[in-house]
C-alpha cells in the first residue's frame, strides 16, 4: 500500500495473484500442495482457456466460430507456457488437456445446446436463458476425458505452435499406410501396407494417429458439409 491505495498484486513473499479477469488462458503459478487445479466440469475446462463467461464468444454465430476462438486461445497459451521457453510444464499440460477435452466434445457432437456458451454465465444456449445447463449436469465421462489427456507427457515442439498460429494444421490426414503395423480404431484389424488409411491430429503429440480403414472411417459432419454433392 502507498498513501492509502491498495495494490491489486502481491509482489513479495507470495506468488503473483491475478485480480482482473481477462480472456487469456490462466497461467498463474499455484502450489499443488495447497490447491487442486484439476477442472471438474466443462465450465472449469473452458475457464482454463480464458472463457470465463459468454462474452468470450461475443460475435460468434456457430459452434465452429466458438471453437476457432478456443483454438486461438489454446495456441497462445501453449506458446506462453511451453517448457522449451521456460514455461511451467504442468500448466502447459493443463492447457493442452483442456483443449483436447473440448475438441472431443465437439467432434463427438456432445456440446450441450450446440454451443459452448451454454456452460457459461450469461450463455444459455439456444433458449437464451442464463446457465441453461447447471454445472452439476455434466457428461459422465468429462473428468475421465480430461485426466486421460492431462496424464500425457508428450510435448510438441515450440515450433509446432508457431506454425499452427500462422496456418491451420489439418485435423485429418489421408495417406497410404507406411507399414502393416497400424491398427484400425474401429474394426481393430491391421491396416495393410500401402492401403488407404485416415487419421486425425493428436494435439498432445503434434502427430497423426487414431488410424482407420477408409471404409471404417465415419466422415465428420463438418467434413460432410464441405463436400460437393454429386447427385
Amino acid at each position: 500500500t502507498s498513501g492509502g491505495t491498495t495494490s491489486t498484486t502481491k509482489t513479495t513473499g507470495q506468488p503473483n495473484v491475478r485480480i482482473r479477469r481477462d480472456t487469456q488462458p490462466t497461467t498463474e503459478q499455484k502450489d499443488p500442495a495447497n490447491m487442486d487445479d484439476t477442472p471438474r466440469s466443462v465450465k472449469d475446462i473452458l475457464h482454463v482457456l480464458g472463457a470465463e463467461d459468454a462474452s468470450f464468444f461475443e460475435g460468434t454465430e456457430t459452434l465452429e466460430d466458438e471453437f476457432k476462438l478456443l483454438k486461438r486461445s489454446w495456441r497462445d497459451g501453449a506458446r506462453r507456457c511451453h517448457p522449451d521457453k521456460g514455461g511451467d510444464p504442468a500448466e502447459f499440460r493443463r492447457i493442452q488437456a483442456a483443449f483436447q477435452s473440448l475438441r472431443d466434445l465437439k467432434e463427438n457432437d456432445n456440446v450441450r445446446g450446440g454451443t459452448f456458451t451454454s456452460y457459461l454465465p450469461g450463455g444459455g444456449g439456444k433458449s437464451g436463458e442464463d446457465d441453461l445447463f447447471p454445472e452439476e449436469d455434466l457428461d459422465d465421462n468429462i473428468n475421465d476425458i480430461y485426466e486421460r489427456y492431462a496424464n500425457s507427457t508428450a510435448t510438441p515442439s515450440y515450433e509446432y505452435y508457431e506454425a499452427a498460429a500462422e496456418e491451420d494444421v489439418p485435423t485429418y490426414k489421408v495417406e497410404l499406410a507406411k507399414s502393416g503395423r497400424s491398427q484400425c480404431k474401429k474394426c481393430k484389424e491391421s491396416i495393410e501396407n500401402r492401403s488407404i488409411r485416415v487419421g486425425s491430429l493428436d494435439l498432445m503429440s503434434g502427430s497423426y494417429g487414431r488410424w482407420h480403414h477408409l471404409d471404417c472411417w465415419r466422415v465428420p459432419k463438418k467434413v460432410q458439409a464441405g463436400l460437393t454433392s454429386h447427385r
